[in-house]
């Protein structure tokens, strides 16, 4: 966990921002082996040669497991638009799956287990096992840019179920 990417403002020179892909250390649950793991943005401070963390304005956040290793992704890379693209992995272990990873029920488990990929990659409302696609905004927000694979707001696609920062879904753990 940690820090899992940085990345600098397209504008970087004349507005300082810099971009983290990490996970708190406040935002992990270490009894219900839970976390969130977010991107911020953060202004460097050029008199102190730091970063200014009280600036930090959270751009985005999701909920992972911790309760095994790995997959965390970490990339993110910009475009000549200004869309931020974010690499998030699976969140899955094939540890506890004898090698195995992804499309893997496990008997001693209820639902869907953490060794799954149902649970991440393969789920429209899921963050991680994607390549996510943002266009952030001066005031700490987003827009989705048009060409994402969902809006967020389709109906036929049951009314909520799907993430409109979804560019890419199914991958395992994109990294540079």
């Amino acid at each position: 966990e940690g820090l899992l990417g940085i990345e600098l403002d397209p504008d970087f020179a004349s507005n300082g921002w810099v971009y983290l892909h990490y996970t708190p250390h406040a935002k992990i649950d270490r009894d219900k082996r839970m976390a969130v793991r977010q991107v911020s943005r953060f202004t460097f401070d050029p008199a102190t040669s730091k970063l200014d963390l009280a600036s930090e304005k959270v751009l985005l956040g999701w909920p992972v497991q911790i309760n095994s290793c790995c997959h965390a992704g970490g990339g993110m890379a910009w475009d000549s638009k200004g869309n931020l693209y974010i690499a998030t992995g699976d969140n899955n272990s094939s540890g506890f799956s004898d090698g195995y990873s992804g499309n893997n029920p496990q008997p001693n488990y209820k639902g869907v287990s953490f060794a799954d990929a149902r649970r991440t990659s393969g789920n429209t409302n899921n963050l991680n096992g994607k390549i996510l696609r943002i266009h952030p905004e001066d005031d700490g927000t987003y827009t989705l840019p048009a060409g994402n694979l969902f809006t967020g707001k389709e109906p036929d696609e049951g009314g909520g179920k799907t993430r409109g920062e979804i560019y890419v879904m199914g991958v395992r753990n994109p990294a540079r």
